[in-house]
């Protein structure tokens, strides 16, 4: 089990979860993990959810190197009398901490031996068996890795327990971001079309300071400045450049904040976001291209188009690509009044929208 680390292993995982957001791509990665880099070569992945009458089921189950025969045995007659599957809930409810058990954890191994599960096991020459839990508290499909030795390679050591212990931590966790951005699609795929229409990189972190989102933009932009491999190497790279520069950290930013590197504008703005865990706390970053600055000076907005001396800063402001609620907090003035001089500067321009304030003075590349 050497030649990788678990935060190896969380990246991995990571990776799959974001780069793909593919279920089945998921299972592959926590399993191909388990058997190339922790030398684990036979292990189950079991879902279980609800029939339409409410029954407990077993939606999917796959293993690597196991017996198709002895998958479908399981799923078919086994698992309502399995004693993990029976007693493990409970166990959970004691210690919500834990997330990795064995057999001594579920019963003496005469009792489970004697089930037709243990008799199975034994009979397939794998009577060791430890499964790592999803504890969390979402609704079905529950999932569950089971991870099973064979009879010359003995019980799991402490090392292993303690490995598979850090492997239930972060599967935990990204399962838990798996979970909550297919509960999320819709609005994502929102954001996907979204930000792509307008073309800026977007990333969403949240409060434990995990990337719960980024678009295809976001990613490419990782490649291309400070020669960051991923998302999460770029935040990294830019929470390094923001506390050189301001003193403070991303974790830190309590109000919106724009931040120039290189040929790019980096926004961040925090924002809490109600859910079924109560209100969380979101930092968005997104990040565009320098925008050409077009001072106000040089077009006559006083001259040729009457305006107040408040309606040429907001102009000028909107030439940079500020939204209302930037304009407000640069300006310090109200949401409500950056409106009223929106729809008068519009009115006097002779334009519908920001798009053609800008087409107006921004000459195109």
């Amino acid at each position: 089990m050497q030649g990788i680390t678990v935060a190896d292993y969380e990246r991995l995982l990571k990776f799959s979860f974001y780069i793909n957001k593919n279920y089945d791509n998921f299972i592959n990665s926590v399993q191909f993990a388990l058997m190339e880099y922790f030398n684990f070569p036979l292990s189950v992945y079991t879902t279980f959810s609800k029939d339409h009458n409410g029954k407990s089921i077993v939606e999917t189950i796959r293993g690597t190197a196991a017996l198709t025969e002895n998958l479908a045995k399981y799923r078919d007659h086994i698992w309502e009398n399995d004693l993990f599957a029976q007693r493990i809930p409970a166990l959970v409810q004691e210690n919500p901490r834990k997330n990795v058990f064995i057999i001594s954890d579920v019963a003496d191994y005469d009792e489970f031996y004697s089930t037709e599960y243990g008799k199975l096991l034994i009979e397939a020459n794998n009577p060791y068996q430890a499964v790592i839990y999803a504890t969390i508290s979402t609704p079905p499909p529950y999932h569950a890795v089971n991870v099973f030795k064979s009879k010359e390679h003995g019980d799991f050591t402490g090392y292993e327990l303690d490995i598979l212990k850090a492997i239930g931590s972060v599967y935990n966790e990204s399962l838990f971001l798996y979970k909550q951005y297919h509960a999320n699609k819709k609005y994502i795929s929102f954001l996907d079309f979204e930000t792509s229409a307008l073309g800026f990189g977007l990333a969403v972190i949240d409060e434990w300071g995990a990337i719960v989102y980024c678009n295809h933009l976001f990613m490419t932009l990782a490649s291309d400045i400070y020669g960051a491999e991923s998302a999460a190497a770029l935040i990294t790279e830019i929470d390094h450049f923001l506390f050189k520069k301001t003193g403070i950290k991303i974790s830190q930013i309590i109000k919106p904040v724009t931040l120039p590197i290189e040929k790019h504008e980096f926004y961040f703005e925090p924002r809490r976001i109600a859910g079924d865990e109560g209100n969380m706390q979101f930092l968005f970053v997104s990040v565009d291209k320098k925008k050409p600055e077009t001072p106000a000076r040089e077009i006559d907005f006083a001259g040729a188009y009457s305006m107040s001396s408040q309606e040429i800063e907001v102009a000028s402001l909107i030439l940079q690509g500020f939204d209302n609620k930037r304009i407000a907090e640069t300006l310090t003035i109200s949401l409500s009044t950056v409106k009223f001089h929106v729809r008068n500067i519009f009115k006097k321009l002779g334009v519908s929208n920001r798009f053609a304030l800008i087409s107006k003075f921004v000459p195109h590349e």
